[in-house]
């Protein structure tokens, strides 16, 4: 956000949670991991994960959680683990 201030009104968020790729698993079943293919139904779960960056992003990004009026989140692995973020205007 830089010297920007927090976002105010109502505003939509969108989370991709790329997950990392077990290296134990065998090279057929990375690539089909990769490639969207298999679900990652493990833990951390996607509501916890979602709470910590909502809460992370108070005052920083937006003013209060409570103006998030839209959401959608996925969970992915991948083999570039991090976290896309989108807050928008909801309109």
């Amino acid at each position: 956000m830089g010297d920007l201030e927090p976002l105010t009104g109502p505003l939509s968020l969108t989370a991709r949670f790329r997950m990392p790729i077990p290296k134990s698993e065998t090279k057929r079943v990375r690539v089909a991991m990769a490639a969207g293919e298999t679900a990652h139904i493990f833990k951390p779960d996607c509501s916890n994960m979602l709470k910590a960056c909502e809460d992370a992003m108070n005052g920083v990004v937006f003013v209060d959680d409570c103006q998030i009026v839209r959401g959608f989140f996925t969970k992915v692995y991948s083999d570039r683990p991090g976290i896309d973020i989108r807050v928008e205007a909801f309109s």
